[in-house]
C-alpha cells in the first residue's frame, strides 16, 4: 500500500479506538485482522463523497475525475451534494443560518462556523 506496517498499524487503531472501524480476527496462527467500518465510518461516507465531489469541481486532475459514484438505485453516474434534509434543496453557504443548538456553549473555537459564514454569534 505504500505505508509503513508501523504507520498503518497505527493509523487503523486510531479509527477503532474512535469507533469508525471495526476489528474482526479471520486467521488465528498467526491471529490477523480485518477491518470494516461501523455504522459512524458507514455514516461518515456521504461527507467523503461530498468532499471528493468538491475536488473534482475545485482540483480535478489533467486526466479527469479520478473516482466516479454511481448511484445504485438509478443506475447514474452522480455527484455527491449536500442537501437539506426538510426539502432535499442542496444547501450552499449563502442559504444557511446558523444559530446555536441546545448544547451550544461559549468557548475558544465555538462560534467558527458562524463566523465563516459571516453571522455574529448568538451564544
Amino acid at each position: 500500500m505504500g505505508v509503513s506496517r508501523n504507520l498503518l498499524t497505527d493509523r487503523l487503531s486510531t479509527l477503532v479506538e474512535g469507533g469508525l472501524v471495526e476489528r474482526t480476527p479471520y486467521q488465528q496462527k498467526p491471529v490477523r485482522y480485518s477491518y470494516g467500518l461501523t455504522d459512524a465510518g458507514k455514516e461518515l461516507v456521504p461527507i467523503l463523497m461530498a468532499l471528493t465531489a468538491w475536488g473534482d469541481r475545485w482540483a480535478t486532475p489533467p486526466a479527469g475525475q479520478p473516482i466516479r459514484f454511481t448511484h445504485t438505485t438509478c443506475g447514474k453516474v452522480t455527484t455527491p451534494t449536500v442537501c437539506c434534509s426538510e426539502c432535499g434543496d442542496p444547501l450552499r453557504m449563502d442559504d444557511v443560518e446558523p444559530s446555536p443548538g441546545p448544547g451550544g456553549r461559549t468557548a475558544p473555537g465555538t462560534a467558527l462556523i458562524a463566523t465563516v459564514l459571516g453571522v455574529e454569534p448568538k451564544l
